[in-house]
């Protein structure tokens, strides 16, 4: 079984990889459920401490609680003892998984225990959350797969850093002049623009101020990176910032 642990304090892929012995969720809980020191018992069992999830071994001693025998007994417990900010929707267990969404009133957390079985059937759901080591793989992409380019923008500004807004794409598009392929967002205007690639003229098909191919008037910064044998224009665009109130 897989933990995950989805925080932005775990370095640049914000990420806490471990992997248990236990055969499920549920044996999980119950080898740690009478422990006399569960923070202790849950850091070295998980790599350090994750945001919340003492509190259920924590009421487990202090009313006590029985030991629960069923998938339906544990999650009737976490429901009613695990500490998250937020309602019953943020504690999601079924016989493969566990998923809690939280907050530390800093960044937005959440943490998975994943069985086996799962991390193996939803392998393209889950390749990032089991993707444990930095750098991300640079063969990603199959043969002859569609090109999609993705720009994210990790922030911890104001709490919000999970799921918050839907990815922007934009498809592959080749250059007239140089038959280079580059990343053009779908946004239609008029005008012309020159590659940075080549140099050629050719239809602009993004406001000046937003040029992926870059030009001598757009004041962003262009650069070229092969890829496959194919180079791809990518430009850096200043993220934009939301003030907080004053």
């Amino acid at each position: 079984m897989y933990f995950v642990y989805r925080t932005h304090y775990e370095g640049p892929l914000s990420l806490r990889i471990r992997r248990l012995p236990d055969r499920d969720v549920l044996d999980w809980f119950r080898r740690g459920w009478d422990h006399d020191a569960p923070r202790d018992w849950i850091e070295a069992e998980l790599g350090g401490p994750v945001y919340g999830l003492a509190s259920i071994f924590e009421a487990a001693r202090s009313h006590p609680l029985a030991r629960p025998e069923t998938v339906d007994e544990l999650r009737t417990l976490l429901h009613e003892h695990l500490y998250v900010e937020g309602d019953a929707d943020y504690i999601r267990l079924d016989g493969q998984s566990l998923r809690v969404r939280t907050d530390d009133d800093e960044v937005e957390l959440a943490y998975f225990f994943l069985h086996d079985d799962l991390a193996t059937a939803r392998a393209d759901r889950l390749a990032y959350l089991l993707h444990g080591s930095w750098p991300l793989p640079g063969d990603a992409l199959p043969a002859g797969g569609a090109v999609t380019t993705y720009a994210v923008f990790l922030t911890h500004y104001d709490g919000e850093t999970l799921a918050r807004l839907a990815p922007s794409s934009s498809p592959a598009s080749t250059c007239r002049g140089c038959r280079v392929t580059c990343a053009r967002p779908r946004r239609p205007a008029t005008g012309r623009r020159n590659c940075s690639c080549c140099g050629r003229s050719s239809p602009r098909t993004t406001p000046p101020s937003n040029r992926p191919c870059g030009g001598a008037t757009s004041g962003r910064a262009s650069t070229s990176t092969t890829t496959r044998g194919r180079a791809a224009c990518r430009t850096r665009t200043p993220p934009r910032i939301r003030k907080p109130p004053s």
